[in-house]
C-alpha cells in the first residue's frame, strides 16, 4: 500500500507543534502493522440504495487510530481529510478540503443538501480527525446533516478520543455506523511479535508485561519500541506525542521516576525542569515538545481519569508565560482553568495566585471559599499578599485587579519598614473578611451586575468582630498594633469604614505611645490604599516625612506613594485635582518594589486621567465615555445599585447588606422599599443616617440617605436634598444621585431656585435618563457580543436556545438603533452600556 505523502512542509520531527491544522492524512510509519479485520470491517461497502457508511474509530491517545484512518483513507478511490484544530472552522475547512480532493471541483460549491456529493464518482471517504474538540450544536448539526444526505457511495470516518456530543447519536438514526474502539486498536501479544520478527527485534517477556499494563497509547509503545523514533513519532497523532515519548521511556527503562509516573504511582506534586528533561530524554527540552504537553495539559484538564496530564500543569503554566503569543485559550481563561486544577490537587498558594489573575469572579469565590484555602490563608496570612503581588500583570488584566495588586505591593512595601517585628504575621486571626474583599472587589468590576458569593451579613460581622477584638493571648504584648491593621484593611473593603478608622486610630496611638517610629509609618502607609478604597480623600494624604529608622530614599518612596493614592483617590471619586508630576520624574533610584508599585500606579491614573474633566465641564456631552469606572468599588451596594432601576430586587437587597453594616438599624425590607420607590416607615431611620452623622457614618451612606428622604419625605425634601448635596460636595460622593437618576433630576429641577448643584452634575443626569434601557438578559447577551462569539457560543454559554439567544440580539438591534454587531457595540460603548 502507497504511503500518504505529508503535508508539503510539514514538520513531521519528534516535536513538531501539536495543534496544526491537517488537511492530508499523517505519514504512515515504517512498521506499521495490517490491521486486516478492522480494516474490512471500516471499509465494508454498503448496498447501493443504502444509507452512508460512518466509521467510528474512538480511543486514547497513541492507540494508533490516526494510523488506521490513514489507511482506510488510503484505500479509496477518493478522500479527503480534515484534522479539527477550531470547531468553529470546521465547516469552511471541511469544504476547502473536499474542493481540493475533487477532480470536478466545480460541482462542489458548498456543504447543503440535498445531494452535495452526488457527482464526485464511486468510493469516497471524508475523515474527521480530532473530532472530539467538536462541540460546537450547529456545527454538530451541519454535519450530522452532511452525513444525512450524502450518497451511499459517501462514507465518512469520525476520528477522536470520544463521541463528539451528538453527532453519532444523530448519525445512528439515519445511517450504518460501525464502532472501533481502542480495545480493538490494541495490539495482542502474538501481532507485537510478528511485527517484531518482521524488524529483527525480540520481545522479551518483561517488555511484554510492560506493554501489556499500558493499552492507553499501546501503538505508539509498540511503534517506539521498533526503535526508529524519529520516523515514527512523526507518524503518530501530533496530539499525542507527549504521551508517545513518555511510553518509550517506560519501554527502554531508563529511569524508576518516569517508570513510577506513568504506572500510576506517586506523582510529585510538580514537574521539574530535570524531570521534563529526563522524560524528553534531551539535554534541553525542545520548546515545540514543551508545547504539545502543555497544550495536552491544557485539553485534559477537565478529564478526570487522566491524571498523567494534569500533572504537567505547573509546566504548562510556565511554558504559557514564557510565550505568552501562544496558547490554546485567552491568558484569563487559561489562569482560571489552573486555577481550579490546582485547588483540585490541593495547591493552595498557587490556586491563589491563579484565582487572582484570573480575574474571574467566579473562579475567585470558588477558591477563596474553599476552606483549606482559608485554612491555609490562616496559618500563613502573608500568602495571599505575597501571591496578589507576584501575579503575572498581562496587557488586558482589568484595573481591579492592577489596584488590588497595587494594595497588595504597598502593604508589602510597609511590612519591610517593620524590621524588629517579622514575625507579626504569624499571629495574624481569620482572613475571611479579606477574602470576601478580593472577591467583590474584582467582581464588582469584571462583571456589571454580579453579586459575588459572600458569607451572610451576621457572619462577616463576626469576623470582623473577632478581628477587631483579640484578647493578649492571641496577640503577645506589643503585637496588637498589628491585629489593627488587618482589622482596618478587611474592615474598609467589606465597607465597615467606622471599624475601619477605629482600628487605625487604635494603631496610630499604639504608635505614638510608643514612640515607634516604623509602627507610624506601617500605620501612615496602610492608610494610604485603606483611603483610596474607601475614597476618604483627607486620609489620602502623604505621610509625614519622620525621622527614625526610615532613611531619606525611604521616606521619599512614602511620599511618592502617598500623592499617586491622592491624585487616583481623586480621579475615582470625580473630584479635580492639580498635577503633581514629582512622583513621575522619580521612579529611577527607587527600590525595585516600588519602582513597580509606582509604575502600576502611573497606568491606573492615566487611564482614569484620560475620562476625567476640570469640575466646569466634567461630563461634556458626546461621544467619550466621561464617568470613570468605579475600580475601587466604594461599597459592593454603589456598584450594583445601578441595576436598581431595573426593579431587581437581589440588587436592592445587596444595598440593604451596605446599609446594615453602616446604619445598624436600618431593616432590609425599609431599604429596599425605599429603593423601589414604595411607602413604608422608613424616616426615622434614613434619619438617623443623616443627622449628625458625619462622624459615624461614610458620606457616601449620608448622601444615599439623604437623596431617599428627599424623595419620599415631600414635607421636608428641599432640606434632605440640600444636606444630601452639601455632603457630596465636601466628599465627592455623587454616585447615589447617578444611581437614582430617573427620581433625583425632577427633584433637582423642583428645587432648582433654592438649591444649586453642580452643573455638570445636572448635565450628567440628563444625559444618562435618555440613554436606552437593556432587560438584565439583554445585557448579558451585550457583553457577549463584546467578545469574539458566535450566537451559539452565546446560547451556550447563557443556557438558551440559538433562536432564545438570536431574540435577544434582534431587540438590542433594536433598542439602539442599529442593524450590524460592530454598530451595537459602538453605539452600547457611547451610552455607557460597556
Amino acid at each position: 500500500m502507497d504511503r500518504p505523502a505529508a503535508n508539503e512542509g510539514e514538520d513531521t520531527r519528534l516535536g513538531a507543534p501539536s495543534r496544526l491544522a491537517q488537511t492530508r492524512p499523517p505519514r504512515m510509519p515504517h512498521h506499521h502493522l495490517p490491521r486486516p479485520e478492522l480494516f474490512r470491517a471500516a471499509s465494508e461497502p454498503s448496498l447501493p440504495d443504502a444509507p452512508a457508511t460512518v466509521t467510528a474509530i474512538l480511543g486514547g491517545a497513541g492507540t494508533g487510530k490516526s494510523v488506521l484512518a490513514a489507511e482506510y483513507a488510503a484505500s479509496a478511490t477518493g478522500s479527503c481529510w480534515l484534522t479539527v484544530t477550531d470547531q468553529h472552522t470546521v465547516l469552511d475547512q471541511l469544504r476547502q478540503s473536499v474542493l481540493t480532493a475533487r477532480t470536478d471541483s466545480a460541482q462542489m460549491q458548498d456543504l447543503r443538501p440535498p445531494d452535495p456529493l452526488s457527482r464526485h464518482g464511486d468510493d469516497f471517504l471524508i475523515v474527521i480527525d480530532d473530532a472530539h474538540l467538536i462541540t460546537d450544536r450547529q456545527v454538530t448539526d451541519r454535519l450530522a446533516e452532511l452525513i444525512r444526505w450524502a450518497p451511499a457511495s459517501t462514507r465518512f470516518a469520525v476520528v477522536g478520543r470520544f463521541e463528539p456530543p451528538g453527532l453519532l447519536t444523530r448519525a445512528r438514526q439515519d445511517c450504518r455506523v460501525v464502532n472501533i474502539n481502542g480495545e480493538h486498536l490494541a495490539f495482542t501479544a502474538p501481532q507485537v511479535n510478528a511485527l517484531g520478527h518482521r524488524y529483527g527485534r525480540t520481545l522479551d517477556d518483561e517488555t511484554t508485561r510492560r506493554l501489556l499494563r499500558h493499552t492507553h497509547g499501546w501503538a505508539a509503545a509498540v511503534a517506539l519500541w521498533l526503535g526508529d523514533s524519529t520516523a515514527s513519532a512523526g507518524a503518530i497523532v501530533p496530539g499525542s506525542l507527549l504521551t508517545d515519548y513518555l511510553h518509550a521511556r517506560i519501554l527502554g527503562g531508563r529511569s524508576d521516576r518516569v517508570q513510577q509516573i506513568l504506572a500510576g504511582g506517586a506523582v510529585p506534586g510538580e514537574v521539574s525542569d530535570e524531570l521534563l528533561v529526563e522524560l524528553t530524554g534531551e539535554t534541553n527540552a525542545p520548546a515545540a515538545l514543551l508545547h504539545v504537553a502543555a497544550e495536552e495539559a491544557f485539553l485534559s484538564v477537565s478529564r478526570r481519569d487522566d491524571r498523567l496530564r494534569f500533572r504537567f500543569l505547573p509546566m504548562a503554566l510556565r511554558f504559557f508565560a514564557e510565550h505568552p503569543a501562544v496558547g490554546p485559550q485567552p491568558t484569563t481563561r487559561r489562569a482560571a482553568l489552573a486555577a481550579r486544577s490546582h485547588l483540585a490537587h490541593h495547591r493552595y498558594a498557587d490556586a491563589v495566585a491563579a484565582a487572582v489573575a484570573s480575574a474571574d469572579a467566579a473562579t475567585l469565590t470558588a477558591v477563596l471559599g474553599d476552606e483549606n484555602v482559608r485554612l491555609t490563608l490562616v496559618d500563613s496570612p502573608q500568602l495571599l499578599i505575597d501571591e496578589l503581588a507576584d501575579i503575572r500583570l498581562e496587557a488586558d488584566t482589568p484595573d481591579a485587579v492592577k489596584l488590588v495588586v497595587a494594595v497588595a505591593d504597598t502593604l508589602a512595601a510597609g511590612t519591610l519598614l517593620l524590621r524588629d517585628s517579622v514575625d507579626y504575621l504569624t499571629y495574624t486571626p481569620q482572613l475571611q473578611p479579606l477574602c470576601d474583599a478580593v472577591v467583590a472587589l474584582v467582581a464588582a468590576t469584571t462583571a456589571p451586575g454580579v453579586v459575588p458569593t459572600t458569607p451572610p451579613v451576621d457572619t462577616q460581622q463576626a469576623s470582623l468582630s473577632r478581628l477587631a477584638h483579640r484578647d493578649n493571648d492571641v496577640y503577645p504584648s506589643g503585637m496588637r498594633q498589628y491585629a489593627e491593621i488587618h482589622t482596618a484593611l478587611a474592615a474598609t473593603i467589606l465597607g465597615d469604614y467606622p471599624t475601619a478608622a477605629k482600628a487605625l486610630s487604635h494603631a496610630a496611638l499604639i504608635a505614638a505611645a510608643t514612640s515607634d517610629e516604623s509602627l507610624a509609618a506601617a500605620v501612615g502607609l496602610a492608610r494610604l490604599p485603606l483611603a483610596t478604597l474607601s475614597g476618604d480623600l483627607r486620609a489620602a494624604t502623604p505621610p509625614p516625612r519622620t525621622t527614625g529608622p526610615r532613611t531619606p530614599g525611604e521616606t521619599e518612596s512614602l511620599t511618592i506613594l502617598g500623592h499617586m493614592f491622592a491624585e487616583l483617590a481623586a480621579h475615582y471619586r470625580l473630584e479635580p485635582i492639580p498635577p503633581d508630576p514629582v512622583w513621575r520624574t522619580a521612579i529611577d533610584g527607587q527600590p525595585n518594589h516600588v519602582q513597580r508599585t509606582i509604575r502600576l500606579l502611573s497606568t491606573l491614573i492615566d487611564g482614569q486621567s484620560s475620562r476625567s474633566h476640570p469640575e466646569s465641564d466634567l461630563f461634556p456631552t458626546g461621544d467619550q465615555e466621561t464617568l470613570p469606572k468605579p475600580v475601587l468599588a466604594l461599597t459592593a451596594a454603589e456598584t450594583q445599585q445601578r441595576l436598581v432601576d431595573r426593579r431587581e430586587m437581589r440588587l436592592a437587597a445587596a444595598f440593604a447588606r451596605h446599609v446594615r453594616l453602616n446604619l445598624g438599624d436600618c431593616a432590609e425590607t425599609v431599604v429596599t422599599q425605599a429603593q423601589l420607590g414604595h411607602a413604608g416607615d422608613r424616616t426615622p431611620a434614613l434619619r438617623s443616617a443623616v443627622d449628625g452623622s458625619t462622624t459615624h457614618h461614610h458620606p457616601a451612606t449620608v448622601v444615599w440617605a439623604g437623596v431617599l428622604l428627599a424623595i419620599t419625605d415631600s414635607h421636608n425634601s428641599q432640606a434632605w436634598l440640600a444636606e444630601a448635596l452639601a455632603t457630596a460636595e465636601r466628599s465627592g460622593a455623587y454616585l447615589p444621585f447617578l444611581s437614582l437618576r430617573e427620581k433625583a433630576l425632577p427633584l433637582l429641577d423642583e428645587h432648582s431656585a433654592t438649591i444649586a448643584p453642580p452643573s455638570w452634575l445636572r448635565a450628567r443626569l440628563r444625559d444618562t435618563a435618555n440613554r436606552v434601557r437593556l432587560s438584565p438578559k439583554e445585557v448579558q447577551v451585550l457583553l457577549c457580543l463584546a467578545e469574539p462569539q458566535t450566537v451559539g457560543d452565546v446560547a451556550e454559554r447563557l443556557f438558551v436556545s440559538v433562536n432564545t439567544a438570536k431574540t435577544h440580539i434582534r431587540q438590542i438591534y433594536r433598542k439602539l438603533g442599529v442593524s450590524t454587531r460592530r454598530e451595537a457595540l459602538a453605539e452600547a460603548r457611547r451610552q455607557g452600556l460597556l
